[in-house]
C-alpha cells in the first residue's frame, strides 16, 4: 500500500499542482494528471488499484505510472504505508487560477530584524548595531504571520536579517515554525554561534540548512566588506558547523576585489563541508549603491568572466550550485554568447515564486524592491495573505512572466514608480 507521506505538501496549480518533501525543501511542478494521482494517494492505496481507478478515467499506462509512483516514492512525496497521515494539501477546490503567478508564494524570506553585529559595506538591508529596531514585530506578531503564510500553503521559509540570531525571542520563533511545518533556511554571519546554539538548531525537526556567507578567499578580501577579524571568524564558524555535521551552504557576493578568488572560495566551501557553493554579484542597493563600493562592481565582461568561472568550479571544484543548470553547460566555457549573469547587478523579482517580509510587516517582491520602498503591499497582519499576493499592484511585474519562463527582469525595464 502506497499513501502521501506524512512530509508531503501538495499545491494544485493552474499548470496541474506542486508537490515535495517538507524536510527536503524542493516543490517541483507536476501537470493536471499527476495531480490526479496525488488526490488517490492521501488515502493508502495498491499500485494496482491505482492503476485500475485511473483507468477508467484517464488512458494510463501502467509502466508510466510505476515510474512516476517511484519518483514521488524516492522524493519523499510517497510512502509504502498502511494508515494515512497528516500531509498538507492546499487548494483542492480552486478554479480561479491566474496564469501569470503561482497561487501562492512557494517561498517567504523574512526579515526579522533590521538589527546585525556587523554593518558591512555592501549590506542591502542598511543592517548594523545602532539601527532603531522599534516598529518591529512582536513574537506574537511573528506567530501570527507564520500562521497566515501556513494557510496560504507556502512550503519555504528563510530566515535572515539583519541577523536573526540577535533577537531574543529567535528561537521561539524558529520553533513555531517548526511546529508548523515549513521547510526552514537560516541566514547568518553571526560569530556569537556556539556550540549550545548548534545542539538547539539540531532539535529544529525541518531546518533545511543554514546559509553563510564569504566573500573572500582572504582575510583581505573578506573583511573588505564585513570588518576586520571577519575572516578568522567565519573560518571558526565553518569548522564549529562541519564538527557538528550540519547542513549548510555559502554564499558569495563577487566584486572587483575577489573575482579571481572564486576557485579559491569554492576550495574553502568544499574543505569545511559546505554541501553547495554558491556565487551572486555585489549589486547597486543598500550600502552596494554608495560612492566607496560602486567602483568595484562588475562590469559586464567581469560579470561574463564569473560565469565562466562558475563553470570551472562545476568542473573542476567539486561543488557548486544545486541546481543542473551548470553542469548542463559545462560544454560552454569560452562561449563568449553563454553569459548567465549579464545585467544580474539590476534583476529583480517580478513576485511569481516568493516575496519579502520586512521586520515591520510590510511585504515587497524582493529585497531589492524593499531597499528602494517600492512596490510595497502594506502590513502582512492587516491584510488576507492571499488576498496581498493577488493585489493588482503587481500586475505590472507579472506581465512579464509566463510559466517555463525566468522569474526575473531588468530594474530599467520596469516602472517602479507605485
Amino acid at each position: 500500500m502506497i499513501t502521501l507521506s506524512p512530509e508531503a505538501l501538495v499545491r494544485k496549480e493552474p499548470f496541474g499542482c506542486l508537490a515535495g518533501n517538507l524536510k527536503h525543501g524542493k516543490f517541483i511542478p507536476h501537470d493536471e494528471t499527476v495531480f490526479e494521482v496525488l488526490k488517490r494517494l492521501r488515502e493508502p492505496i495498491s499500485e494496482d488499484k491505482l492503476f485500475t481507478v485511473l483507468q477508467e478515467m484517464y488512458e494510463f499506462d501502467a509502466a508510466d505510472l510505476s515510474d512516476l509512483v517511484d519518483n514521488l516514492r524516492e522524493r519523499g512525496v510517497v510512502v509504502e504505508s498502511k494508515i494515512s497521515h497528516d500531509f498538507l494539501f492546499f487548494f483542492e477546490s480552486k478554479t480561479d487560477f491566474r496564469t501569470d503567478c503561482y497561487s501562492a508564494p512557494v517561498g517567504v524570506v523574512i526579515y526579522l530584524t533590521k538589527k546585525c553585529p556587523k554593518e558591512c559595506g555592501h549590506c542591502v538591508t542598511l543592517s548594523s548595531p545602532r539601527v532603531i529596531t522599534s516598529g518591529e514585530l512582536s513574537t506574537e506578531q511573528w506567530k501570527q504571520v507564520l500562521q497566515k503564510l501556513r494557510a496560504g500553503g507556502v512550503g519555504r521559509i528563510v530566515f535572515t536579517g539583519g541577523d536573526p540570531f540577535v533577537r531574543r525571542d529567535f528561537f521561539e520563533i524558529l520553533e513555531y515554525a517548526d511546529q508548523l511545518r515549513f521547510y526552514i533556511v537560516i541566514n547568518t554571519d553571526f560569530d556569537g554561534l556556539n556550540q549550545v546554539l548548534v545542539d538547539r538548531l539540531k532539535e529544529i525537526r525541518y531546518l533545511g540548512c543554514l546559509q553563510l556567507s564569504l566573500d573572500g578567499g582572504s582575510a583581505e578580501t573578506h573583511d573588505w566588506l564585513r570588518g576586520a577579524g571577519a575572516f578568522s571568524k567565519n573560518l571558526a564558524r565553518l569548522e564549529l558547523l562541519q564538527r557538528n555535521g550540519m547542513y549548510f551552504v555559502i554564499s558569495s557576493a563577487i566584486s572587483r576585489k575577489n573575482l579571481h578568488q572564486v576557485g579559491a572560495l569554492a576550495d574553502i566551501a568544499s574543505q569545511y563541508g559546505a554541501k553547495h557553493f554558491y556565487v551572486r554579484p555585489l549589486s547597486p542597493y543598500g550600502r552596494g549603491a554608495e560612492k566607496d563600493i560602486r567602483p568595484f562592481l562588475l562590469n559586464d565582461e567581469e560579470l561574463w568572466t564569473l560565469g565562466q568561472e562558475y563553470l570551472l568550479v562545476h568542473r573542476d571544484r567539486g561543488i557548486g550550485a544545486d541546481n543542473p543548470f551548470w553542469i548542463e553547460n559545462l560544454g560552454r566555457i569560452g562561449d563568449h554568447s553563454f553569459h548567465p549573469f549579464q545585467n544580474g547587478l539590476e534583476k529583480v523579482s517580478l513576485g511569481i515564486y516568493a516575496l519579502s517580509i520586512g521586520p515591520n510587516g510590510f511585504v515587497y517582491p524582493d529585497s531589492k524592491f524593499k531597499a528602494k520602498d517600492v512596490l510595497g503591499l502594506g502590513s502582512v497582519l492587516e491584510r488576507d495573505f492571499l488576498e496581498l499576493w493577488n493585489d493588482p499592484k503587481w500586475d505590472k511585474l507579472r506581465q512579464n512572466f509566463s510559466f517555463g519562463e525566468s522569474a526575473f527582469m531588468e530594474e530599467s525595464f520596469l516602472y517602479l514608480d507605485d
